[in-house]
């Protein structure tokens, strides 16, 4: 019989590892979660070699197919914990790259079902991370992360939120709020790397933009508190959100481009009839 709710295939799931466990006498870490299709996890690391194994060792604890690990200038601490990974795909490049091109270029080379970008810096529990790939197995195209109960009231929140929140107002899924393709954790369908294109991920709002214009289903899947690096450190820098905008205002020509100037909105003010139609 299938399992519909995340709850019930948690209970099922992790009772049969742990009478498995007790049964063979082994303690495991993992988390059994049940999936239709195979799974990969796709990682930009930079800086940190602790925080990268840190984050290796909950997506060890998931059913993952692949790991794919991008590196950019990276320095030799950090490149040994990636390569000392026996089933990481490493990609080291030339030069420091934006976190979102990394991914963008990890989405591209994972082959699996179900593709799950997480954050090189901030590692999030495997029971987190495998509601998410619980949701893109056949139930969303694009499980987001939802920040919203880290947030506080709207008035509180800094300039790259309410950008976001914004952007999905616009695009007719308000009960989004502020949660699109540029937080982390989230998952993608195969369907939906396929819809989108693995490097439309490279601008998130663009990206996320696509998957709601396309019809993809996309919807929250977990609540975790991650924050952007430069966050982290206190409020955004001007620069970060200069180019926040300039993301935005892809995501937008994008949403214009498919359905008009007005998106959903409709002109129920101004009567151009009596200007002839032409204003």
């Amino acid at each position: 019989m299938a399992v519909r709710d995340a709850k019930t295939a948690w209970t099922r799931a992790r009772a049969y590892a742990e009478g498995f466990g007790a049964g063979a006498g082994l303690v495991s870490a993992c988390v059994p979660i049940p999936l239709n299709g195979s799974a990969a996890a796709v990682v930009y690391a930079e800086e940190n070699g602790d925080a990268l194994a840190s984050v290796l060792k909950q997506l060890d604890r998931l059913p993952l197919d692949e790991i794919v690990i991008v590196l950019g200038n990276a320095s030799e601490p950090l490149l040994q914990t990636a390569r000392s990974h026996s089933r990481a795909t490493v990609v080291h490049l030339p030069e420091d790259v934006h976190p979102d091109i990394g991914r963008a270029l990890g989405a591209k080379l994972a082959g699996a079902d179900i593709v799950l970008a997480v954050d090189g810096l901030q590692p999030v529990s495997a029971d987190k991370l495998a509601r998410l790939l619980w949701a893109a197995d056949g139930r969303l195209d694009v499980a987001l992360n939802d920040r919203s109960p880290f947030l506080g009231t709207f008035r509180r929140r800094n300039e790259l939120d309410r950008f976001h929140e914004f952007l999905n107002t616009t695009l007719n899924r308000p009960d989004l709020r502020m949660n699109t393709l540029a937080s982390l954790p989230f998952a993608l369908s195969r369907r939906a790397l396929k819809t989108i294109g693995a490097a439309e991920l490279s601008v998130p709002a663009k990206a996320h933009a696509k998957a709601l214009l396309k019809g993809l289903a996309v919807g929250t899947a977990v609540s975790v508190h991650w924050r952007p690096a430069l966050a982290a450190k206190g409020l955004p820098g001007r620069e970060e959100i200069r180019l926040a905008a300039g993301d935005l205002a892809e995501a937008w020509q994008e949403a214009m481009s498919l359905r008009g100037a007005r998106l959903h909105f409709p002109d129920g003010i101004r009567n151009r009839n009596a200007a002839g139609g032409t204003a």
